[in-house]
């Protein structure tokens, strides 16, 4: 059953917020060993109580309530230490429905060596040879792999939904948002943290907004969803692939905008000591990403969005090729200390082992 994602606007399921055990104390705060949890609600709600669900258990939060620009921003700080997992995060509001942010949080323990999934354009309805086809059989053996392997967590750079058919004519707001919903069901299944790149699918025209902010969530400080994240000692950062189109399908707007490359800059300036820095993008559109590789110094670009690669010679710039090619269902990720290790696998030997496993 799909959750339509409401006030709350951090965390989300699709940029989960991470609690790590061994974070220095705030004694500001809560007698807490880990982190705290921002949790940023849209419009003045006042809160009565917050709470994390998960296999371990209910864990109520003690909330320190702010006013931040256009609402309220709450933090919460549980009284003892979360066993790993996923939670799903409930707010508890004065004479209203409770609201909910499935897999919101996760409590997570520092690595030294950790491993990573990405996985790309899953396109629930995709064209394939002049036939709009329904690809939620493949998804949904993608996520039971997935949890199989157990990454640490794992990165989706963008679209899940498309935006046109066969004729390549606009699908309906309907079909759109069917596959927002079914996205969502679907890779809630997954049983660790999932972050999302918007890809040029996923936001194409007005009812394609709606659904993903619906379905997906949608970001409360900055106009396009780019974020960084620290984890075990590297540095993600995660630019939002947008773009939009008119009614005949034709491109009227993408990223990269200035503001997302200034703020890509000061993202990965000050994250100059993290032991590796890895960049997640659906697509550089328009080449404004490649003149600004040599200064970023990532270690190593994920994309997707089609055959086609980023025109940039990465590895003269140090830089480890993540493109994910169409026919790839997930490309793993060995992060250790001293080496990254990778390997894609195609989809058609996911779904021969999907295959087996029903016999």
């Amino acid at each position: 059953m799909a959750v339509e994602i409401g006030a709350i606007r951090e965390p989300r399921w699709t940029r989960p917020a991470l609690l790590r055990r061994e974070a220095p104390l705030r004694p500001d705060l809560a007698p807490w060993t880990g982190d705290p949890l921002r949790v940023v609600l849209e419009g003045e709600v006042p809160v009565e109580g917050v709470s994390l669900e998960g296999a371990a258990g209910v864990y109520p939060l003690i909330v320190v309530s702010r006013q931040f620009r256009d609402g309220f921003t709450h933090v919460g700080c549980a009284t003892r230490p979360l066993p790993e997992g996923l939670y799903d995060l409930f707010v508890f509001r004065r004479g209203a429905a409770r609201l909910v942010s499935p897999h919101a949080v996760a409590s997570v323990a520092e690595r030294d060596a950790f491993t990573l999934a990405h996985i790309s354009d899953l396109h629930l309805l995709k064209d394939v040879a002049g036939a709009l086809v329904d690809q939620t059989d493949r998804v949904a053996a993608l996520v039971d792999r997935l949890n199989r392997l157990a990454p640490a967590l794992v990165v989706c750079t963008g679209d899940v939904v498309s935006r046109h058919g066969a004729e390549k004519e606009p699908l309906s707001a309907e079909a759109v948002e069917w596959q927002a919903r079914r996205a969502q069901e679907l890779l809630l299944g997954l049983r660790m943290p999932l972050f999302m790149v918007v890809g040029n699918h996923d936001q194409a025209f007005g009812y394609s907004r709606t659904a993903w902010h619906r379905y997906m969530g949608r970001p409360w400080d900055r106009p396009t969803d780019d974020y960084g994240l620290d984890f075990s000692g590297c540095h993600l950062a995660f630019v939002d692939g947008y773009a939009r189109y008119d009614g005949a399908n034709r491109l009227v707007e993408r990223s990269m905008t200035m503001e997302q490359l200034l703020w890509l800059h000061q993202d990965m300036r000050q994250a100059r000591e993290a032991r590796w820095r890895l960049l997640f993008i659906h697509y550089d559109y328009g080449g404004e990403l490649t003149p600004l590789l040599p200064e970023l110094r990532a270690d190593m670009l994920f994309y997707g969005h089609s055959d086609k690669p980023i025109p940039a010679d990465l590895e003269a710039l140090g830089i480890r090729n993540g493109h994910l090619l169409d026919r790839e269902a997930y490309r793993l990720v060995r992060v250790s200390p001293k080496a990254l290790r990778d390997k894609a696998v195609p989809w058609d030997k996911l779904m021969e082992g999907a295959s087996r496993r029903k016999k």
